[in-house]
């Protein structure tokens, strides 16, 4: 057995001890504490006793802490001491070109840049991120992991990847870019839609889009808009103000709620929101995550626009860095978002009016998905389909 088997195998049965713990916890709210106490004792005596080789007790706690706060959100989680200085430096200027989110433990590629060091290294979204520059991704929460894509321009990093196409393991070397990014692609479809891809929405510049948007809607004043936000994700609700008067309206955009009702606002200035068609669809998948799941909210109850696609990621809590009285430090969320409204996609994220489902005829298309929302989009979207032709 490999050091990195046993380690996992410790990891899990820690992290499972948790989550049992807490669900007993969750489920027996009128039982003692102690009770929930001693489930985690029986799971870690029998661990102790019977796993085939003796066991790291310092590992096997560690994994406790770390699988009980991974089992709470993709934001928080356990820093052993030293862990909180990523977080706390300046955030360096270059970038691999990806986007990760955690899934079931390990971080999954959910976004590539055209042209980006990730890209022409064959990463694709879908692969699986098992290692970043030796260090293992496993329960590492994701304020942490977009940290570790982050590095000095012109620097290198190793990948440990897991290939989502042929399912091996395989080790890639990413350069970290530096230069600004644009955030946002916009296209004239057949049809004619315009697309509007918004990958990154704290990279956009307003003006620039506002440019791209007016010149795209005197060219077609009545061609239908498409929002794509997959694989938008992000954690910081005032990078919305930016959009104000350009995509999103001005006034209340976000509510941040804390634990016992208190709320702050995050609001913009009274704009009016650049003139759209009445044809508005706003498309998000499972990698649409936080800031891009707040500004499918927005669209949807202040713009008026559907969403269609297929359940969002459910990330709304903003993390805070506590520190331990015993060193370390824990990220927890004491903050969530939510949208004007008060409604919450916490965990179950944004459920989309009209779900899509690619058939057979797009399944060898470069983006299944996107095509099955601009076929149902020509067909005049009809919502009472039970599935759009494709």
């Amino acid at each position: 057995m490999t050091p990195r088997t046993r380690r996992r195998l410790l990891f899990g049965a820690a992290a499972l001890a948790a989550v049992v713990t807490l669900a007993l916890a969750a489920g027996l709210p009128g039982r003692g504490t102690y009770r929930y106490l001693n489930v985690f004792q029986e799971v870690w005596g029998l661990t102790r006793a019977n796993y085939v080789e003796p066991v790291n007790e310092a590992e096997l706690l560690e994994g406790a802490y770390r699988g009980m706060l991974a089992s709470v959100d993709a934001v928080s989680a356990y820093l052993e001491p030293g862990e909180e200085k990523l977080l706390a430096a300046a955030e360096p200027a270059g970038a691999l070109g990806i986007e990760l989110l955690p899934a079931g433990g390990i971080p999954v590629v959910v976004r590539v840049e055209p042209g980006s060091s990730a890209e022409k290294q064959g990463i694709v979204v879908g692969d699986q991120v098992w290692k970043i520059g030796g260090k293992s991704t496993r329960l590492v929460a994701w304020p942490v992991l977009r940290r570790m894509v982050r590095g000095t321009p012109g620097s290198t990093v190793d990948l440990e990847v897991l290939d989502s196409r042929k399912f091996d393991m395989n080790t890639r070397t990413l350069t970290f870019e530096g230069g600004a990014r644009k955030g946002f692609t916009l296209d004239r479809l057949e049809g004619p839609v315009l697309a509007l891809r918004l990958a990154d929405p704290a990279a956009v510049a307003p003006d620039a889009l506002r440019a791209e948007l007016a010149a795209a809607r005197t060219a077609d004043p009545s061609a239908p808009l498409l929002v794509d936000l997959r694989g938008a994700a992000g954690l910081a609700p005032r990078e919305l103000v930016r959009l104000s008067g350009v995509l999103l309206p001005g006034g209340e955009l976000v509510k941040l709620a804390a634990r016992g009702g208190a709320e702050e606002v995050v609001r913009a200035p009274d704009l009016p929101r650049a003139e759209f068609p009445a044809k508005l669809f706003v498309l998000v998948d499972g990698t649409t995550a936080g800031t891009g799941e707040a500004v499918a909210a927005l669209l949807q109850e202040r713009a008026n626009g559907v969403l269609i696609g297929r359940p969002t990621y459910g990330l709304a809590g903003l993390p805070e860095l506590i520190p331990l009285s015993g060193g370390g430090h824990v990220l927890l969320s004491t903050r969530q978002m939510r949208a004007p409204s008060g409604a919450s996609w916490s965990e179950k994220g944004l459920e989309p009016a009209k779900i899509l489902t690619p058939g057979q005829q797009v399944a060898k298309a470069t983006d299944p998905l996107l095509e099955t929302a601009l076929r149902w989009i020509r067909e005049g979207a009809p919502m009472n389909a039970a599935r759009p032709a494709a």
